[in-house]
């Protein structure tokens, strides 16, 4: 007699989270459908949850443990991809938690899909009000409206209110970049959809989100993600980019090819092709500062190191009310 085959495997990052983990983990466990197993990552934590992953282990058949040195969030997140054997894989953070019927709103939805998605309840750490993200239900084969949705109700990188076929991540080779620190799940939310074929929204909210206080700070830029994310959007939408989605990335690719620059770094021939493809293709420039901007840009690899400094001087001789403009 075989055991019948997995059909989710969640996966849960854990660092040093002994006070919340519980509370994740137990809402997991209450799921009403129950083929899954959870995949707990205790990623080289100094308190004690390393422990209470084990606790939880040592009770039920379904939770697996691995103990890694710590090696971030993206690590650890692999780590559970490379040992994972469900039909569907999702993922939870330590610190959240989900209602009983997360995981059978996925699975009532899987047939005839690459992906099934819902909605997310922000809880803001801080103590301010709540919110809903969700998206209309959808059931389609267009995937850069798909992109232009999850964009404009900013749930495009999360992960845990997605399901993932193994099967394509397996084929592709998609892993999670343990070199970028910030939006490092749009990245791979973006490359998924690469080899997506059709999607389901659906519109039920399972998952409550610790949403953290505006002042965290992330290691690394905010835009490094950037050229990982736009290189599988271009490759979707074969260089026909819906407005909506290069409206919603301005921000991101000006604020990387500027950062660049200021930082003294060359922009290479694909960074000019994001740029032209996002920003220099949609349209007129709005001011005189953005056409200066476009010209420095696109001309960049003749100007060499001149470039650099245009955009150093504006940056420095700007006032600060304007400082922010490479990020508008």
């Amino acid at each position: 007699m075989t055991n019948k085959p997995i059909d989710i495997s969640v996966i849960v990052p854990v660092y040093n989270t002994e006070k919340l983990l519980p509370r994740c983990i137990d809402s997991i466990l209450a799921q009403s459908f129950t083929n899954f197993e959870l995949i707990i990552i205790d990623d080289g934590s100094t308190d004690g949850s390393g422990t209470i992953c084990d606790e939880y282990a040592a009770k039920d058949s379904r939770v697996k443990v691995i103990h890694k040195a710590n090696g971030g969030v993206s690590s650890a997140r692999n780590a559970g991809l490379d040992i994972a054997t469900g039909k569907w894989i999702t993922f939870t953070d330590a610190d959240d938690y989900v209602n009983t019927e997360w995981l059978k709103s996925f699975m009532e939805n899987t047939s005839d899909t690459d992906i099934v998605i819902q909605g997310i309840k922000f809880i803001p750490i801080d103590g301010n009000t709540s919110s809903d993200r969700i998206i209309t239900t959808i059931i389609s084969p267009d995937i850069p409206f798909l992109i232009s949705q999850l964009l404009s109700c900013g749930i495009m990188g999360y992960l845990f209110n997605k399901i993932f076929k193994l099967k394509l991540i397996k084929q592709n080779r998609i892993k999670f970049n343990t070199d970028i620190h910030f939006r490092e799940d749009e990245i791979f939310v973006t490359k998924y959809l690469e080899f997506t074929k059709s999607y389901i929204c659906i519109e039920k909210i399972n998952y409550y989100y610790s949403s953290p206080s505006e002042k965290k700070t992330y290691k690394g830029s905010i835009t490094e993600a950037t050229p990982h994310i736009c290189t599988s959007i271009i490759s979707i939408c074969q260089n026909k980019i819906p407005e909506v989605i290069k409206n919603k990335l301005r921000w991101s690719v000006k604020g990387y090819v500027i950062e660049k620059l200021l930082n003294n770094h060359r922009l290479s021939s694909h960074d000019i092709q994001i740029y032209r493809t996002f920003i220099i293709n949609s349209g007129s420039p709005k001011n005189f500062s953005d056409q200066i901007l476009n010209c420095v840009i696109y001309f960049s690899p003749l100007l060499g190191k001149i470039s650099n400094k245009i955009i150093q001087l504006i940056h420095h001789y700007s006032s600060p009310n304007n400082k922010k403009w490479q990020y508008q």
